[in-house]
């Protein structure tokens, strides 16, 4: 604490003996103070650049690698989506399957299933969307791609849902290799016809 504040009045006492000197004086002092400090400071001076080169060589050289990597996982699954994408191709082609986008489709709603009918004589769900959100009568119900059922009856919040699987379901189908139309309909085992 004592040696902090001699350096400390030294630093001061030396400020106020250059504010002393006439200004000619000062400028041929502090050039010469100005090369006596040069020396030292072009003397250290390449060993710390080169000190913080060698830390940014090795800070982006741990990049790069980093990088590299990243860059050989994405191309790896590049690769391989680019394969699945062929091979689906592939076989499109050899079982003749049209692709499946259904065009006419400008809504979806999503809708959680609230209520399971017991496997008895109907097959019908009930979900939580209804004319509030704009679930009408005869809409189609799906489950990611597939069809589900179609709306029955349409409540302000519930909506009921004849699954394709009920006895009294009856939904328009086309055999998509032929591209044959026909009929599916629900049998008293659960299954589709």
């Amino acid at each position: 604490m004592l040696r902090s504040i001699r350096v400390f009045l030294g630093i001061g006492v030396l400020v106020l003996i250059l504010a002393a000197i006439p200004l000619s004086s000062t400028a041929r002092i502090k050039g010469s103070f100005y090369s006596l400090l040069k020396v030292p400071v072009i003397f250290f001076e390449k060993p710390v650049k080169l000190a913080f080169d060698l830390y940014s060589f090795r800070k982006n050289a741990v990049e790069n690698q980093a990088l590299k990597n990243t860059l050989a996982e994405n191309r790896f699954q590049n690769f391989q989506s680019e394969e699945l994408r062929l091979e689906n191709a592939r076989l499109t082609k050899l079982l003749h399957i049209q692709p499946t986008i259904l065009s006419d489709v400008h809504h979806h709603y999503f809708a959680r299933v609230i209520l399971r009918s017991t496997p008895g004589w109907n097959r019908v769900i009930l979900i939580d969307k209804g004319t509030r959100q704009a679930v009408k009568p005869n809409m189609l119900v799906l489950s990611e791609s597939s069809v589900v059922g179609k709306v029955v009856i349409s409540g302000p919040w519930i909506s009921q849902v004849l699954l394709i699987t009920d006895t009294k379901s009856r939904i328009g189908a086309v055999i998509q290799r032929t591209r044959q139309a026909g009929l599916l309909f629900g049998t008293s085992a659960g299954q589709c016809h």
